[in-house]
């Protein structure tokens, strides 16, 4: 780490992913549907996971002089590929639950 102010710097990116949460539980509240609100609440709280935790890996660490962002060569793979795994993700889990409630 570049020092240890950025241990807060995590605390805060945790406080914004709980923001992010609320944030997108908001259009569960708001669409009728609940398959489409479900799958539009985890693609919003998955991009904004992404994108909350790039910006500390980013700023709060030394990088390495051979491995300097790494994790960011394939983007345009890595990106879609969360936010899609989030929404399978939270449809696979409310699937579960409704089954579950079911039997």
């Amino acid at each position: 780490m570049k020092s240890p102010w950025a241990a807060v710097g995590w605390c805060a990116v945790y406080i914004a992913y709980g923001l992010a949460a609320d944030l997108s539980m908001m259009f569960v509240k708001i669409i009728k549907n609940e398959t489409k609100a479900i799958i539009l609440s985890s693609i919003i709280f998955s991009a904004l996971a992404i994108l909350l935790s790039i910006i500390p890996l980013l700023w709060f660490y030394i990088p390495a002089p051979a491995v300097e962002r790494a994790f960011l060569t394939f983007w345009y793979f890595l990106i879609p590929y969360g936010i899609i795994q989030g929404a399978i993700g939270a449809y696979a889990g409310m699937k579960l639950a409704s089954a579950k409630i079911r039997n």
